[in-house]
């Protein structure tokens, strides 16, 4: 599944959406440019007392995802994954609520 990015056309710094302006130059001219979705976690903590909405859910990871393309973006991990560092992975569902992300093996 392709990550919903954006790419400055002045500078091609990418941004995760939504973006209005680049962070890098300040310009304007966001372009959509869909990144592999792949990446290696470089950071994670396990959310135990999570807000009332995802109550339910707890507990539950959230990651800090380097993209192979060079962006970091923070996402949920799929419920059973077992998080590491350097663990690769794959976005799996992009929705309003955020990214989730599962181990590259599928585990």
């Amino acid at each position: 599944m392709d990550f919903p990015a954006l790419r400055c056309a002045d500078c091609a710094a990418l941004a995760a959406q939504p973006a209005f302006v680049c962070r890098r130059c300040g310009g304007d001219r966001l372009e959509p440019a869909g990144l592999s979705g792949r990446g290696r976690i470089v950071s994670w903590t396990t959310i135990y007392m999570p807000p009332a909405a995802l109550a339910a859910e707890a507990p539950y990871d959230v990651a800090i995802v380097a993209l192979d393309e060079g962006l970091r973006v923070t996402g949920r991990l799929r419920p059973g994954a077992r998080p590491d560092f350097d663990l690769p992975v794959r976005l799996v569902e992009a929705a309003v609520g955020g990214y989730i992300f599962a181990p590259e093996d599928g585990a």
